[in-house]
């Protein structure tokens, strides 16, 4: 009884651990759809946590322990290109998650 009891305990903490936490996803323009390499996303509400995106535009960015910015930040070298929002409410009713929860997503930025 006692080892149904660990193996049961066990798999709850396991099935209710944080598995997803990274932002991910992908960064191209907009019209030629070609990925955007070396841009900085960083939360915004931590500045300091950033990371660049590879060659194919992706970018893998650790979450602070115990919390998801609503908003990263995608910038160049030179100025703020757009942000991202990370969490979205529809009517107060339901929350979605993007960028964030295993989902790689996508975002296109427009060619100036």
């Amino acid at each position: 009884m006692k080892v149904i009891l660990l193996l049961y305990n066990l798999f709850v903490f396991i099935s209710c651990s944080n598995k997803y936490n990274n932002y991910e996803g992908y960064i191209y323009r907009e019209k030629s759809k070609m990925p955007l390499r070396d841009i900085n996303i960083c939360e915004r509400s931590n500045l300091k946590n950033c990371i660049q995106t590879d060659e194919k535009g992706f970018f893998k960015l650790k979450q602070q322990k115990n919390r998801i910015s609503k908003f990263l930040i995608v910038s160049s070298a030179s100025s703020v290109l757009d942000s991202i929002q990370v969490i979205r409410t529809s009517g107060g009713e339901k929350i979605n998650y993007y960028f964030t929860k295993g989902r790689k997503d996508t975002l296109f930025v427009k060619n100036k």
